[in-house]
């Protein structure tokens, strides 16, 4: 996955670091209601509202990347996140999370989220047409061969279908898999590149005017 990351990131100018997390966190943690399957009952969970959930400590591993897309239309609104929780209560181990550190907390709105040190929220992306298919393989690989209990959703919820997953990655492994992202990333990325050149200049032109 990491190889994933750094061919995305070798796109920007310059590239941004592929965010890394092997540790353990204390302080004022928020956990938004939705990365739950189901309502929660650990003792170690604070119900704060209808919203949230708190705890004072965990411990996260994984990694989060920026997918790169040229139009530049939905600036942070593009992180890949392959970020777990990792706990001895089952409730929470395994949780699949989108975290904000404290400066990135301080961005919203919400008053308990700005005073919060850490939120974790659900995964999400904003692509809007842009390698759509592309992340349905990705995820799909992933509850193939990682994740069986993965949940993802656009549009409708897609990949519970599991006779269309043995088909799509059972004769090549999670080698071929990447392999096949990779090249069908280049692809996208150069396919999308005229299109991507206009939705900048477009963007740029209409500051100018605004501007003036």
């Amino acid at each position: 996955m990491a190889d994933l990351g750094k061919l995305s990131h070798s796109y920007f100018s310059p590239p941004p670091p592929i965010r890394r997390f092997d540790q353990t966190i204390t302080g004022d943690i928020l956990l938004s209601r939705h990365i739950f399957p189901n309502p929660p009952s650990s003792a170690k969970l604070t119900r704060i509202d209808e919203e949230f959930y708190s705890l004072p400590r965990i411990s996260l591993c994984g990694l989060e990347f920026s997918l790169y897309d040229g139009r530049e239309l939905y600036t942070g609104d593009d992180r890949i996140s392959l970020v777990f929780c990792l706990d001895d209560d089952p409730e929470i181990d395994g949780l699949l999370v989108y975290v904000e550190d404290r400066a990135e907390c301080r961005k919203y709105e919400d008053e308990r989220i700005k005073r919060a040190d850490l939120y974790l929220a659900v995964p999400h992306l904003h692509l809007r047409y842009y390698l759509e298919d592309w992340l349905d393989y990705l995820i799909g690989g992933m509850k193939y061969y990682y994740i069986e209990n993965l949940s993802y959703w656009r549009y409708e919820t897609l990949w519970d279908d599991r006779e269309k997953l043995v088909n799509c990655f059972d004769q090549g492994g999670t080698f071929e898999l990447f392999e096949t992202l990779k090249r069908q990333l280049e692809n996208e990325v150069g396919a999308w590149s005229g299109i991507s050149k206009e939705a900048r200049r477009f963007r740029a032109s209409v500051r100018e005017q605004m501007e003036g």
